[in-house]
């Protein structure tokens, strides 16, 4: 296969590093299903529309076990299932995006390992695909809405994993995260619980950054610069897209007054160049923070 060599470079990668990489890959593909799965009591809970219940450790175990360090994968279920015990596909992830799963896996992440890059590759993929396909008005209208939407997913992730990537290997920026969360620096610990607290610290705070909603600029803005103190710049305009992303992907395509919202071509490729800017430039200030290192994207 054309990515056995990337697939020996993942398998040089320390045990920790199989795991970073591992998370990033599950966290694209699978959410909690508390986060948008209709919940229906009557019905026996949870409808999968989206697919699942997945186990986490199956999931890794049938992508990764012939070439993840021994114990890899039994750390991250274990974190997952402390997490969440059933996942089911995110709402977003489109396979016609990344058409061979195993290609873009591979192929993308395992050369240097940059969140940057994933975003910058996603943004590509959605150039790409505009105006490739006929499609009759509103199958055409319904895909750019879709489009749209994700080009906001995009930029929530990249905000989301850079913001953990940087924060769990230092620990004075863990310390001023949990200080400032208003709900993790509020959270009562007995002292029969701080040992095992204090062990699953990380895995605490990964959960709460992932229940965050990175696409709510404002939250955002303040959490970069109260934390890492790098202000991300003016937010006013793609503020406005993340308003209409909420038009379509929770009002169906109408505003809070019920009036239809559209969008266009030429309006997703704008977002898409807001996008790309603002995550390049958010990405130079953390390197210039010395936060992360140029030439691998790690941790300092």
């Amino acid at each position: 296969m054309k990515y056995n060599l990337k697939i020996n470079i993942f398998k040089k990668k320390s045990k920790a590093k199989q795991v970073e990489f591992m998370r990033n890959w599950f966290s694209e593909r699978f959410e909690d299903p508390a986060h948008g799965t209709p919940y229906d009591s009557s019905e026996g809970g949870y409808q999968w529309i989206y697919g699942g219940p997945y186990d986490a450790e199956e999931i890794l175990d049938g992508n990764f076990a012939e070439f993840a360090k021994k114990g890899a994968i039994e750390e991250l279920s274990e974190e997952l299932s402390y997490e969440c015990s059933h996942w089911t596909r995110t709402r977003y992830y489109d396979d016609e995006l990344y058409p061979d799963e195993e290609d873009w896996a591979f192929d993308l992440v395992f050369e240097d390992f940059q969140i940057i890059d994933r975003a910058k590759a996603s943004l590509s993929s959605i150039e790409k695909l505009l105006g490739k396909r006929k499609l009759a008005y509103e199958e055409k209208k319904f895909n750019e809405m879709m489009t749209f939407s994700f080009c906001i997913t995009i930029m929530e992730t990249y905000l989301s994993d850079i913001f953990l990537r940087v924060i769990l290997k230092n620990v004075d920026l863990k310390k001023k995260y949990l200080q400032n969360d208003k709900i993790l620096s509020k959270t009562n610990i007995s002292l029969g619980e701080l040992f095992d607290k204090y062990d699953k610290v990380d895995a605490i705070m990964r959960d709460r950054i992932h229940n965050t909603s990175f696409h709510n600029l404002a939250t955002v803005k303040a959490i970069f610069n109260t934390v890492l103190g790098i202000d991300i710049g003016d937010i006013s305009v793609l503020s406005k897209y993340v308003e209409k992303r909420h038009d379509f992907v929770h009002r169906g395509g109408k505003s809070k007054e019920g009036q239809p919202v559209s969008t266009s071509e030429k309006e997703i490729k704008e977002l898409v160049r807001l996008v790309r800017r603002c995550c390049l430039d958010l990405d130079s200030k953390i390197i210039n923070k010395k936060l992360i290192k140029v030439s691998e994207n790690e941790i300092e």
